[in-house]
């Protein structure tokens, strides 16, 4: 990009703001001259490429001049690509007073989040270099650069080593979790069949699982490509508690029935064995006889009971119970398919972590406790 290309549209950006016509002209001819980014922790090897958390500073001609035409309401601020990082002070750094250095953070804030949203967002189409100005908080650009002052945020695509082993930690924990989830009860219900060694997967305890894998697999994208690691947001502490509760209490739902269900075994065990001592004593009185088959057959019951379901592949396993397919366990999957897509579009649209909304949550909550209601009158099979 050329210089006048690159006037052109921080022009056209400071007069969308609707504030550049009115005080352009009072603005001093200032110029960006130099520009480089510095790591707080350690030495940046190339100063013209920035991450999140480093220092850009910013060299101008007649910073001072331009410091004092600024009116009393508007504040020097840092334009990437023509948009303004509003709420970075900048802070001087040179000895001539005509540098300035800005934090590169990102915050909650709809602004900070759309301009981050600008530079960082659809890694596959944004471009790799980025201009850099100053001005005010209001729009207006007073301070512009050209080509050589531009600098440069590197994602994956500018790091093949780094992309690569992203990637594998990536697939590393995937498989982990398939594999573990396949051989193991990981996934699974706590009660396996008879003469099965696994039992049939459980919809939630899949369900922590999916949405610990998205989750942890968005950070180390987040992280690997912007160097942000403070990304969870509130939203994802409390759909990680709404996955981890309904597991939770799912686990203690089965383990009480399981519990009632040896109680009642042994119950029916001492009834049986208490028929066929009497029937032992008359083994001509038909009630004594109906007595001890019915006792038996109690006791054959919750042994089968005892047992747990068979496994019948992953989709039956998750959309069914006792009564077969289940529309509280189809509706939990769908608005848990749902959130993901909604999940996963904006990390690609702003790589950074979604905000779901009170309403979202609140369906998702609603879709687990239904499920988790239903659960509670079902019998073991």
């Amino acid at each position: 990009m050329n210089r006048s290309r690159l006037t052109s549209i921080c022009v056209i950006a400071a007069v969308c703001s609707g504030s550049f016509a009115a005080s352009a002209a009072e603005a001093p001819a200032s110029q960006v001259k130099r520009t480089y980014c510095a790591s707080p922790a350690s030495v940046n090897p190339e100063p013209r490429e920035c991450g999140i958390g480093d220092y850009l500073v910013v060299e101008v001609t007649d910073l001072k001049l331009v410091q004092a035409s600024a009116p009393k309401d508007k504040r020097l601020v840092l334009f990437l690509n023509c948009f303004p990082l509003k709420g970075v002070s900048g802070e001087k750094c040179s000895a001539d007073g005509n540098a300035l250095r800005f934090l590169l953070a990102r915050r909650d804030d709809k602004d900070n989040r759309t301009l981050w949203s600008r530079i960082l967002g659809r890694p596959g189409s944004r471009t790799s270099s980025v201009s850099v100005s100053l001005g005010f908080d209001d729009g207006t650009i007073v301070a512009d650069g050209d080509d050589s002052t531009t600098v440069r945020f590197p994602l994956l695509s500018h790091s093949p080593k780094k992309a690569l082993v992203l990637f594998g930690a990536i697939v590393l924990l995937l498989a982990l979790l398939l594999v573990a989830g396949k051989r193991s009860a990981m996934l699974r219900d706590p009660f396996p069949a008879a003469g099965e060694a696994l039992a049939p997967y459980s919809l939630a305890r899949t369900q922590m699982a999916w949405w610990f894998f998205n989750i942890a697999a968005a950070f180390l994208l987040i992280w690997g490509t912007t160097g942000a690691f403070d990304t969870i947001t509130p939203q994802l502490l409390v759909l990680m508690g709404i996955s981890a509760g309904t597991a939770l209490a799912s686990a203690a739902v089965d383990s009480s029935k399981h519990s009632e269900t040896q109680q009642a075994q042994q119950k029916a065990l001492e009834t049986a064995q208490e028929a066929n001592h009497l029937l032992a004593t008359a083994p001509t009185d038909a009630l004594l006889q109906r007595r001890a088959t019915q006792a038996k057959n109690d006791l054959a019951a919750l042994d089968q009971a005892l047992k747990g379901p068979s496994a019948s592949g992953f989709l039956s396993d998750l959309l069914t119970d006792v009564n077969g397919y289940s529309l509280h366990r189809l509706q939990v999957m769908v608005w848990t398919i749902l959130l993901t897509i909604i999940f996963w579009a904006s990390v690609w649209t702003d790589l950074a972590m979604p905000q779901f909304s009170e309403t979202l949550l609140g369906l998702m909550g609603i879709s687990s406790g239904t499920y988790l209601g239903f659960k509670l009158p079902e019998k073991q099979m």
